[in-house]
């Protein structure tokens, strides 16, 4: 089945803005006792972009993993593909460190580049945060 000319545009956008800002964003570790973010459920959202809504992203739920971050906030890995365009996306969920910021999906565009710019969701995802003894942490829904 070929893909749709909103997709491929979709994906087009994606690609050039991650190989565009990759280049200028500073990544750094996360430093080790990061915990990671939990989805109790699968949520599904709508990119947005500067051409307005974009694709739909499927988050599966599970357990996500600290795996980079930036001056702008953390990027936690999804425990399984995201799905985008019903192609499964290695990626995951940037949280913020502002909190006027915008939580946002983020895609591996390659195995040999960085090309993890975020794309804004339509709405927050809700999540929550375990302390190491399994205790519930912390728990954000932005508005």
């Amino acid at each position: 089945m070929k893909p749709s000319f909103s997709q491929l545009t979709t994906f087009l956008l994606l690609t050039v803005g991650a190989v565009l800002l990759s280049s200028c964003v500073s990544v750094h570790p996360v430093p080790p006792n990061t915990p990671p973010i939990i989805l109790d459920q699968s949520y599904t959202r709508n990119t947005v972009n500067w051409m307005g809504t974009g694709g739909a992203v499927i988050f599966p739920a599970g357990v996500y993993q600290p795996d980079f971050q930036t001056d702008k906030g953390i990027y936690y890995r999804a425990p399984t593909s995201l799905i985008s365009g019903r192609r499964p996306l290695a990626g995951g969920l940037f949280i913020p460190k502002s909190q006027d910021g915008n939580q946002a999906c983020w895609f591996v565009v390659s195995i040999d580049s960085f090309g993890a710019h975020p794309v804004n969701i339509d709405e927050s995802i809700p999540y929550h945060q375990e302390a190491a003894l399994g205790h519930d942490k912390n728990s954000q829904v932005k508005p």
